[in-house]
């Protein structure tokens, strides 16, 4: 389990929203506004990520030494001074949520607002997209989705209606 920032193994650990680990002194001060490595969802959905309690008492159980290695050489660098608090806000009660439907861009689920599926889509778990990433062109370009489906940029992209359930 290493941070995707550091390559290391990862330390005091937060889960984004696309399900990337990540250690608590990588998150930069308001979370992540660009994209190193499909961190997008963070920056498109305003998410500054806090620590998981749950990972880090997994991490510590079974990898004792390389944890506590860990937490020595950070302290070294003067790394440990910084602690990932989060950000967070609740949905409106109004808000609409597609439950079955996570974005192939960003990887937020489940996507909520505005959701695009593939209607050319040839594999079976189709290629979504939440409203942000449709509109900055993800769309536009080859890429693959969480469960490696190819999406075509010549491919049809549809809105799904807010009743829609995949």
């Amino acid at each position: 389990l290493e941070c995707v920032v550091s390559g290391e193994l990862a330390y005091e650990p937060c889960v984004l929203s696309s399900g990337s680990i990540v250690s608590a002194h990588c998150v930069p001060d308001g979370g992540f506004q660009k994209d190193p490595n499909r961190f997008v969802a963070c920056a498109l959905h305003g998410q500054a990520p806090r620590k998981s309690a749950a990972l880090e008492a997994l991490l510590k159980a079974r990898f004792p030494q390389e944890y506590r290695e860990r937490a020595i050489q950070l302290s070294k660098e003067g790394a440990l001074s910084r602690y990932a608090v989060g950000t967070w806000s609740p949905l409106p009660a109004d808000a609409v949520l597609f439950l079955g439907v996570g974005c192939d861009g960003c990887g937020i689920w489940p996507v909520r607002e505005e959701a695009w599926y593939d209607a050319d889509c040839p594999d079976k778990a189709g290629f979504h997209l939440c409203g942000c990433c449709y509109q900055l062109g993800y769309h536009k370009r080859v890429i693959t989705g969480k469960f490696n489906q190819t999406h075509m940029p010549k491919h049809r992209m549809v809105r799904m209606a807010e009743s829609e359930f995949m």
